[in-house]
Parts: C-alpha cells; sequence; structure tokens
C-alpha cells in the first residue's frame, strides 16, 4: 500500500521482504498499545467513555508511532497530518501491517537451504507421525507459545526445533544449544520462514481435526450403546 503526505509517497512496510533478524528488530520496536484501546478492540470498553484529553495526549501519539513503525513515513512528517487523515491512516495500519497475498503455504516444500546447508522439516510427521513423536512435550510446550505471542524468541526456536540437517540423526535440542544457536538462521528470508510456521499451522490444524473426528465418533458410539441397551 502507498499513500501520500504532501505529495511526498511513503510506503507499508511488508515483513516478507525481511529476514528472520531484521524482522525481530522490526517486532521488538513495535510501539505498545494502550491498555485501553485493547479494551475498546475486545469490546469490552466503548470509545465514548475515553475522554478527549486522553485521545489526543495518549491514542493519537500512539496511532502517529504506529503508523511510523508500520511505514516508512517519519514522524515530522505524520504530525503535520490532520487528525482524520491519522485515524484513517492507522485503522489501515493496523489491519494491513504485514499482509503479503502472494505469500501462502506451499506443502510442496520439504526443505530450506541456507548458507549452502539443506534442512529438512519432518517428513515422516507430514505424512503419519505427530510432531510430539520428535519433539519432547517442553519444548513443543515453547513452540506454541509463539503462537500467542508470549515469546518474542519463540519463532528462532520454532526453526532450530524443526529444521534439521538430518532426523535420524538429530542432535537433542537443550535449553542450552537453543542459547548458543539462537540466531542462527537470522539471515533466513522471512518468506522461508513462514513456509516453517504455516507448516506447524498446517499439522495443528490437522491435529485438532482428527481430535474433533474422534470425540464424535467416541460420543456416537456411546448413543448407539445407550440405545441398544
Amino acid at each position: 500500500m502507498q499513500f501520500t503526505i504532501d505529495s511526498n509517497a511513503y510506503n507499508l512496510k511488508q515483513y516478507t521482504k525481511l529476514t528472520l533478524g531484521e524482522f525481530m528488530t522490526l517486532l521488538g520496536n513495535e510501539p505498545k498499545m494502550p491498555e485501553s484501546l485493547k479494551e475498546i478492540y475486545k469490546g469490552e470498553l466503548s470509545l465514548k467513555s475515553i475522554s478527549d484529553e486522553e485521545y489526543n495526549t495518549v491514542y493519537l501519539p500512539y496511532f502517529i508511532d504506529y503508523i511510523a513503525f508500520a511505514t516508512d513515513a517519519p514522524k515530522v512528517e505524520l504530525y503535520n497530518c490532520k487528525k482524520e487523515d491519522i485515524e484513517r491512516l492507522f485503522s489501515v495500519c493496523i489491519e494491513s501491517f504485514n499482509i503479503d497475498e502472494n505469500v501462502y503455504y506451499n506443502p510442496d516444500v520439504r526443505s530450506i537451504t541456507h548458507k549452502g546447508t539443506t534442512y529438512y522439516l519432518p517428513d515422516r510427521f507430514m505424512r503419519q507421525s505427530k510432531v510430539i513423536d520428535f519433539i519432547d512435550a517442553a519444548q513443543f510446550e515453547r513452540i506454541k507459545e509463539m503462537q500467542t505471542g508470549n515469546n518474542l524468541n519463540a519463532l528462532r526456536e520454532l526453526l532450530l526445533l524443526l529444521l534439521r540437517k538430518d532426523w535420524d540423526k538429530r542432535t537433542p535440542i537443550t535449553p542450552q544449544y537453543i542459547q548458543v544457536n539462537m540466531r542462527k538462521f537470522d539471515d533466513l528470508p522471512m518468506t522461508d520462514v513462514l513456509q516453517v510456521y504455516f507448516f506447524l499451522q498446517r499439522q495443528n490444524d490437522i491435529c485438532e481435526t482428527l481430535s474433533r473426528i474422534a470425540t464424535d465418533n467416541q460420543q456416537q458410539n456411546k448413543y448407539a450403546q445407550e440405545s441398544h441397551n
């Protein structure tokens, strides 16, 4: 997306054009959303309950900070914009930042090449096994943290856990190993990182579907037995 301020053109940033390291740096600089605004987005609070003073001294500066974070527009330019233009730009940024319609999950991706070395996703997991067969429960829980946004570095851990040179001779991923190798894939393009993330998400979806089917079958069998009796 492109927009103009005083005839100057600016663009919305797309993380798919970054490396993992650049993306992590970007996330580390993301402005903190006011708590009351979070409540508004959750439907727990009405915007009408926010005073004009709070809106002008807390919300508008946050809107400007976020627009500067999500675009290449300098703050000095944004402070010269009209209030309604800032509100409009913030709305677009909060809804569109990071979206790239050209990036999608490719189920044919089985490996990622990084600095001349090929790393493989757990192929057997794709076909018949569960990720828990390859990763200790504690490590899998750390991966799940990444999906809820509770651990910024969990995205780096995800790559260390799911990308291996040889799954049959895999090295145990200990906390010490993670600490030493945390930035191992920081030069990897986010397009490749997303394929690993999409892979995990896809398997989670499959497991949830199979779990629902199993639960439905159990309930149907229980109903059939009760009816028979």
